[in-house]
């Protein structure tokens, strides 16, 4: 499998869907996330989460992320500054703490004429041993334009020292949680709570996982200013769907 990940990444045979996040206050779609999709010929659908164990285990992961970066910002350039949108893109720390990550990164914007202020960059949940280089890399990526949000927070290791530690400007809250929202029981209270006080910091919060009308409903009415991403508004679309969803919003909106 990892002889043929490699060939895929060569051939540009790994693609890349892009699931829209939505305002709760314009209920417009103001960003879309990149997110990786593998199908082998004679392996079949590899699952995202096997694909970036197998090259996180393997060494190949800076490979993967030079890939995910230069191929999310080639295709979805356009669409960005044509309508104001952001990209979020998925890092592991280990980026972070890599100069040719920043240095690939910074090209390829230069190269598309985009702004680091239109990238999200989504820290996931996996250990780091070098925090203090994470800290002070991420301050610098920060200090640039880049957006920098906490991925998966209420999953794995997931606190608020980890999240008053980095110079984090989004919080996206996992889907568990959401879902948490609406079990009316003791835990939505707690739940409520929580997202209530990261609500009232200095930071935007993205709710993961809305896959119903009433989630909705519920978050734009307590978290207005909040974004929110799930299956309720769309899955995750190609390039080519990405244009016809930004066609159509237009449309409405004429």
């Amino acid at each position: 499998m990892l002889c043929r990940l490699k060939h895929a990444l060569l051939t540009d045979n790994v693609n890349l869907k892009y699931q829209p996040v939505y305002s709760t206050f314009s209920q417009k779609i103001v960003g879309f996330e990149a997110l990786l999709r593998w199908h082998d010929p004679h392996l079949g659908r590899i699952c995202p989460e096997k694909l970036v164990k197998l090259a996180s285990s393997n060494g190949l992961m800076d490979t993967v992320s030079v890939y995910v970066i230069k191929k999310a910002i080639a295709q979805m350039a356009d669409v960005m500054k044509h309508h104001h949108l952001f990209l979020s893109l998925n890092v592991d720390p280990g980026d972070l703490i890599a100069d040719s990550f920043k240095k690939i990164l910074l090209l390829e914007l230069a190269r598309h004429q985009l702004s680091p202020s239109s990238v999200l960059l989504e820290i996931t949940e996996v250990p780091c041993h070098q925090p203090d280089a994470l800290t002070s890399n991420a301050m610098l990526l920060a200090q640039r334009g880049f957006k920098i949000a906490l991925d998966d927070f209420g999953k794995g290791c997931s606190d608020f020292d980890r999240l008053l530690a980095l110079p984090v400007s989004d919080v996206k809250i996992d889907r568990a949680l959401t879902h948490a929202l609406f079990t009316r029981d003791a835990s939505q209270q707690q739940v409520l709570g929580m997202c209530s006080r990261l609500y009232q910091l200095p930071y935007r919060l993205i709710f993961e996982g809305v896959e119903t009308e009433e989630q909705f409903a519920f978050l734009s009415a307590h978290f207005p200013h909040a974004l929110a991403q799930g299956w309720y508004f769309s899955k995750a679309v190609s390039i080519e769907d990405v244009h016809r969803l930004m066609f159509r919003q237009i449309c409405m909106e004429s």
